[in-house]
């Protein structure tokens, strides 16, 4: 042992020397320490006392320098078994004390030592004594295993030395038929990827990660799955034709597929766009939700505990059921490692009491609250705010308010109103005319939407209410059009001529589009008729509030072509009903080629099922409810909880499964609202600290402004066969 104690004391050169040395007594040597002549086994009796003395002698001479080193709490660290079996720490910050250790242990136990200090001077770029430690290794009889290890370790040093093609040519010899051990033909496979990109070689080399994340498991499988991405997206069309033909694995045309439609696509169209790739390749390992994940370059803030306080025993009590629903689900949904403990707080129907709640989820050890839900509870909690704690309010919060630990989230209309008028812009048009119901609600959309679409650079030709709970509007509608003047004059003429003339009333000329501010009960009235009065070669544009979220072809039949943003989750529940509905046509094609003709009604195989569509019962539900949406509240907020609760407040189970308990229901949104506020919440402060990241998430695609408001990057749909679908641009997306 006097050997080891001078190392650290000698130069590197010497050391290197001596520890060869020692490396090869000790692989040749069957029973090592009892054979070293140098080193005799002391009798036991004297065991303790010689072992000790020398550890006296050393902290003797230490003494005077009193040092105390830095804590380092993530100390890499190896453990090992001595000769009596005993477990040994060795940290990792130094290499050598692997090495040191090995000569200390019998060969076939050393020699995993050795190659493991090799690994760690070659991650610290300590090549010199990484050749010197893998040579000492040359001269020791080894496993097949084993001898694959020194072989994909001589590789890695030929990279580190900057001879990117010997490494290559020396892994290219490595034969890995009899090797069983996963991490070791991982770790070949690693190296072989390193050595292909330093030699230029991409298309090798996304081949060797494809065979990688398909050997690869738990946390390292996502890792692989965005590398396989990634390096495709760097392939020119060429080389992905050349992989997809050479390609030995299964997966490879479908990683190509995908990477072709993210290179096209865009992050409000993510989930859509998987889903038709899911068409094409249903049995392929990559995941969307891990797609997504793996993409995000920002740090997400860990919630021990997070509080909800939302108003479940009150008058949009099951609104505020759905959002819970939706936030409880992705708990479950979406499971990680660090999962927060959910506190809920029923805050009622008095607004007041949020500020109660909201400092008694602080006192119980809530370190981020989601809520309240609505403006008046959120505007009584902002009464002397100081944001002790981060705060996800439900609501959209005034544009001067900033702090550093608010967030909002809302599904505002006047929000949707400003894009709404960006979106019109983009399409090309410079003239618009509002018609809005008259209410404070329509008042308050209409309002936003002019403010905003005059400060782009547009004209507002005019802007009309039309009075709720009618059914004719026909005068209205005329004087909006400015048919009334043309007709007007036609009198006019034909008093002057005295005779009658053939004459079609024209509308105004100087409008681009029709901006609709109302809810999908008043425009299923209103827009056939503004289409009957000249308006019929005029785009209409509209809020979400113009969708009542049940898919109902023969009530919205007349909005076909009507355009408006919304959230993609909602296409999931339109793409269900299409299926749902095909395979209903199916069925009853089936039962009518079947059932025999009744001469008691002449008719031939018709049942009381044929005489009921499925849609009845679904589409009375909202002429049921058109007469109670007509007047909408003051808050706009409200305005969402109310339409919902006017619509079908039941968990539809049934349509989709336990995880789309409100699919096609008037509660769908905010159930979708919950369930992306949960995914939402740990990805705050990265998305308010850099405005330009998108967090696009199941329900939608969302950014941060620097007042902590959520901007939600919606999907824009238009009405065909009175059905909502995707909004086709001119570049075809």
């Amino acid at each position: 042992m006097k050997l080891l104690s001078i190392l650290p004391k000698t130069s590197a050169s010497l050391r290197i020397t001596l520890l060869v040395l020692g490396l090869i007594v000790a692989g040749c040597a069957p029973a090592p320490i009892e054979q070293v002549p140098e080193l005799p086994p002391p009798p036991e009796d004297q065991t303790s006392e010689t072992t000790e003395q020398p550890a006296q002698e050393d902290a003797q001479l230490e003494e005077p320098v009193a040092t105390v080193p830095e804590p380092q709490p993530e100390e890499r660290q190896v453990t090992t078994f001595g000769l009596q079996n005993e477990e040994q720490v060795i940290p990792l910050d130094d290499p050598w004390k692997l090495v040191e250790q090995a000569i200390s242990l019998p060969a076939e136990r050393a020699l995993g030592l050795q190659i493991r200090a090799v690994e760690e001077f070659l991650n610290q770029n300590r090549v010199e004594a990484a050749v010197a430690t893998l040579e000492a290794l040359s001269m020791i009889p080894v496993s097949p295993d084993d001898r694959v290890q020194v072989e994909i370790l001589r590789g890695r040093i030929l990279l580190a030395q900057g001879d990117a093609e010997s490494a290559l040519r020396q892994l290219k010899r490595i034969y890995l038929g009899s090797v069983l051990s996963q991490p070791i033909r991982l770790g070949y496979l690693e190296t072989l990827v390193k050595a292909y990109e330093a030699n230029g070689q991409g298309l090798d080399a996304t081949a060797v990660i494809i065979e990688l994340h398909d050997l690869s498991e738990g946390e390292a499988r996502p890792i692989w799955q965005k590398q396989v991405i990634e390096k495709i997206r760097t392939l020119n069309p060429l080389d992905r034709s050349f992989l997809a033909e050479q390609s030995t694995h299964d997966n490879t045309p479908g990683w190509i597929s995908l990477a072709e439609t993210l290179d096209f696509g865009k992050p409000e169209f993510l989930y859509t766009d998987f889903m038709d790739w899911r068409k094409f390749y249903p049995d392929h390992p990559a995941n969307l939700d891990v797609l997504t994940l793996v993409q995000e370059p920002y740090d997400q803030t860990e919630y021990g505990q997070i509080a909800l306080l939302l108003p479940l025993t009150s008058d949009v009590g099951s609104a505020a059921q759905a959002f819970h629903d939706g936030f409880m689900d992705a708990t479950t949904r979406y499971q990680s490692d660090s999962q927060p403990d959910i506190v809920l707080y029923d805050i009622g129907n008095s607004a007041s009491l949020s500020r109660i709640y909201y400092r008694a989820a602080i006192d119980d050890g809530a370190n981020l609250i989601i809520g309240p839900l609505g403006r008046e509870a959120t505007n009584a909690l902002l009464n002397g705010f100081t944001g002790e704690i981060d705060t996800l309010m439900i609501t959209d919060i005034p544009d001067e308010t900033r702090l550093p630990r608010l967030f909002a989230f809302s599904l505002s209309p006047e929000e949707e109103a400003k894009l709404v008028a960006e979106k019109a812009w983009d399409d090309g048009h410079r003239q618009a005319t509002v018609f809005k119901a008259a209410s404070q609600w329509g008042d308050r959309v209409a309002s936003a939407f002019i403010k905003h679409w005059e400060s782009i650079g547009g004209v507002s030709v005019k802007s009309e209410p039309f009075q709720t709970g009618q059914v004719d509007y026909s005068t209205t509608i005329q004087n909006f059009l400015g048919i009334d003047r043309s007709i007007q004059r036609r009198k006019n003429l034909e008093a002057y001529l005295d005779r009658r003339l053939k004459f079609t009333p024209r509308r105004n000329e100087d409008m681009d589009f029709i901006f609709l501010a109302s809810n999908f009960a008043q425009a299923r009235i209103v827009v056939p008729q503004l289409r009957f009065f000249q308006a019929h070669n005029l785009p209409v544009y509209a809020t979400s509030y113009v969708y009542s979220g049940i898919p109902s072809p023969e009530l919205d039949g007349d909005l076909n072509e009507v355009i408006f943003p919304d959230m993609r989750w909602m296409l999931q529940g339109i793409e269900v009903y299409r299926r749902m509905k095909a395979e209903q046509e199916l069925a009853e094609i089936s039962i009518n080629e079947e059932l025999p003709t009744d001469p008691s009604n002449g008719e031939s195989g018709q049942s009381e099922l044929d005489q009921q569509p499925e849609t009845e019962t679904v589409d009375q539900e909202v002429a049921d409810t058109e007469t109670d949406t007509a007047d909408e509240p003051a808050d706009p907020d409200s305005t969402v909880l109310a339409a919902a609760e006017n619509e079908d407040t039941g968990r539809s189970d049934s349509l989709a499964g336990n995880l789309a308990p409100y699919r096609n229901t008037g509660l769908d949104r905010i159930y979708a609202l919950g369930l992306q506020s949960y995914l939402l919440a740990p990805r705050l402060n990265a998305l308010r600290n850099d405005p330009t990241i998108e967090y696009s998430g199941p329900a939608m695609t969302v950014s941060l402004s620097e007042n902590g408001e959520v901007i939600r990057q919606p999907v824009w749909l238009v009405f065909r066969e009175g059905l909502p679908e995707l909004k086709k641009s001119l570049s075809g997306k």
